[in-house]
């Protein structure tokens, strides 16, 4: 499979005047664009009146990471757009940096910016599941806590794009949207689905998260499988609302002739419950070995 030659993303920046000549930047808190991403634009909006003077100013965090135009004044109009790249021959994995937005010409100075998460690499694999029949195909799901009342990962239609996502208690008794108390939730990805990983290097398991735990006691964990069930000592997801991207050699060693199998576990405590997590675009990525 090709390496796209460049990433790209799409943002809609709006400036909004506030008062005549101090403007304020709006920005969401990050950004996230995949390997498949196309080249998109950056528009600078400023509906309003301006400070003919002010200027804008965009600057990025890293080498990898291309905007251009850079800069530019309020005289010339109230929208501009960009392109955004990041270089092609990054290895495979996450990254992450920064574009920050700078006004000035008004009466203080205004700086913000977003952060920018980029994943680059060759698909491997990329599962599909809109269903809870696909989702089972694919993963083994089952609670191993005996004292619970057997709640599973099953998909969640949704009413946003895309419209499907694995929720931890997607199937099950529980209080309506929250996960339940005593879970020990696998989603085990199926002997014959395991995934041929000989001819890459630095490969990765993605995904894209959305989570909300009642305590430090209530987690997920990723763990790496051999063909005989067993574990490796995985690792816990800390991070709560993103794209992520885990390196499978930071999970340890328990991949049989270059085969990768993968699992995940959510556990909650007796006490309190919340949400709980929530996946989506699953999908395995690295680098081709170099003959």
């Amino acid at each position: 499979m090709t390496k796209p030659a460049f990433l790209a993303l799409s943002l809609l920046v709006l400036m909004i005047g506030c008062p005549w000549n101090q403007p304020v930047i709006v920005l969401s808190p990050w950004i996230s664009f995949d390997l498949q991403d196309t080249l998109k634009t950056i528009t600078v909006s400023s509906p309003g009146h301006w400070d003919s003077k002010s200027r804008w100013r965009i600057l990025v965090s890293d080498l990898w990471l291309h905007v251009s135009p850079m800069e530019g004044s309020f005289a010339e109009g109230g929208h501009f757009n960009h392109e955004v790249r990041v270089d092609h021959n990054l290895p495979a994995g996450q990254y992450r940096g920064r574009i920050g937005f700078e006004v000035t010409g008004g009466d203080t100075p205004i700086n913000d910016s977003i952060m920018v998460y980029v994943r680059t690499g060759s698909q491997i694999k990329r599962f599909v599941i809109e269903s809870d029949s696909a989702l089972d195909s694919l993963f083994a799901c089952s609670d191993m806590n005996a004292r619970s009342e057997e709640d599973y990962w099953g998909v969640q239609r949704t009413s946003w794009e895309p419209p499907n996502r694995i929720w931890c208690a997607g199937r099950g008794i529980h209080f309506l949207y929250n996960y339940d108390n005593d879970m020990d939730a696998w989603m085990v990805l199926r002997h014959k689905h395991f995934i041929d990983i000989k001819d890459y290097q630095r490969v990765h398991i993605g995904f894209r998260i959305y989570g909300r735990t009642a305590s430090v006691e209530d987690y997920l964990m990723l763990h790496l499988l051999g063909w005989d069930g067993r574990t490796g000592p995985g690792l816990r997801i800390e991070l709560y609302s993103n794209m992520m991207s885990i390196a499978v050699d930071s999970l340890g060693n328990v991949a049989v002739n270059d085969s990768l199998r993968f699992g995940f576990l959510f556990h909650s405590d007796p006490s309190e419950v919340e949400e709980g997590y929530y996946l989506r675009d699953i999908m395995v990525f690295g680098d081709p070995r170099e003959e």
